[in-house]
């Protein structure tokens, strides 16, 4: 799913979703199906918050498997019928050897069940395994060794997760932070405008029309530019995080049906949500630059600032700033 959230008060102006991991052994949820683990199976799956939001199963097998089974797959059905087959083959092997597949979740997916299966052939097949990340989250909420920074930070995610829910009326019978809170609590009390947070703009390149910025709120936030040129070829863009490091071609340009070119930047997590960035977009003519200095939380704090009049796009906002707090708060 790609959840596009609408700001409509400039032509282009809309919002558009660490490697820390905790384990836990798998669910297995036999459906009467055969099974047999002979030749290995997927053993246990975390919940990712770095680079996404996303399960990460792991399984470990048996020498002879690709000889004896060179078709054999993981088979992933997600909670809307559609479903994915992934090549035991071709899937990522971790340092310690085992088979790695990850699936990404968009935010107002977290309480979306996913099932997943090994497949060796028509007679060998592994436990079927059933989970959701809200599933997943209970898990670690009701475990006393985990720490209250990452309780706090995977109730900020299902918080996150729960007012993108309400936003995109998506499932709101079945919200990400239900029973989370006590009764009352407010989970957003607090979360409060920061005017001095604000993108800022230097210079101009020739021929280049900024036509205005948005939020993806996908699997990750990804930062969306979008300009008009008669050609984005003859534009250098370079992108610089706030630690000083330079990026080249990081940013992927995409033509828009409207005309306009569509600059794509991923945040790689949750914890670098209020890092700043400038992009910067040189026309190679004659030399003039273009700077753009933003963080994910100048489109947040925008929509704080009393713009808009809809209160479950400013919920939204708020929750993802509260997940940008509990983020920094976990890594530090």
């Amino acid at each position: 799913l790609k959840h596009l959230l609408m700001d409509t008060s400039a032509s282009q102006s809309d919002i558009e979703s660490y490697s820390e991991t905790v384990t836990t052994a798998k669910e297995e949820l036999a459906t009467g199906m055969p099974t047999t683990d002979a030749y290995g199976d997927l053993t246990t799956h975390n919940l990712q918050l770095s680079d996404d939001i996303a399960f990460n199963f792991y399984g470990e097998f048996s020498d002879t498997v690709d000889s004896m089974f060179p078709d054999a797959y993981v088979y992933v059905e997600y909670s809307d019928g559609t479903v994915d087959r992934e090549l035991l083959s071709e899937l990522e092997v971790t340092a310690d050897g085992k088979l790695k597949i990850s699936l990404s979740l968009a935010a107002a997916e977290m309480t979306d069940t996913v099932k997943l299966r090994v497949i060796f052939d028509s007679s060998n097949c592994g436990e079927y395994i059933e989970s959701s990340v809200r599933k997943y989250s209970d898990i670690i909420l009701a475990d006393e060794s985990q720490s209250s920074e990452t309780k706090e930070l995977i109730c900020a995610m299902l918080d996150y997760g729960a007012y993108a829910q309400e936003y995109f009326r998506y499932k709101t019978d079945n919200l990400a932070n239900a029973g989370i809170h006590s009764d009352g609590d407010d989970p957003l009390a607090g979360i409060t405008h920061d005017s001095s947070v604000k993108l800022a703009k230097f210079g101009s390149a020739t021929d280049l029309i900024a036509d205005g910025w948005s939020l993806a709120l996908e699997e990750n936030i990804k930062v969306r530019f979008y300009f008009r040129a008669d050609k984005i070829e003859k534009y250098a863009i370079t992108y610089k995080s706030s630690d000083g490091s330079v990026n080249y071609g990081i940013l992927t340009s995409e033509l828009m049906e409207n005309g306009s070119y569509r600059l794509e930047i991923n945040i790689e997590d949750a914890s670098l949500l209020d890092n700043w960035y400038t992009i910067s977009i040189t026309n190679l003519q004659d030399s003039t630059q273009l700077d753009i200095t933003f963080s994910v939380m100048c489109y947040v704090e925008k929509i704080l600032s009393g713009s808009t009049s809809n209160e479950k796009l400013v919920n939204l906002a708020k929750a993802i700033k509260l997940y940008s707090i509990k983020a920094n708060e976990y890594v530090n």
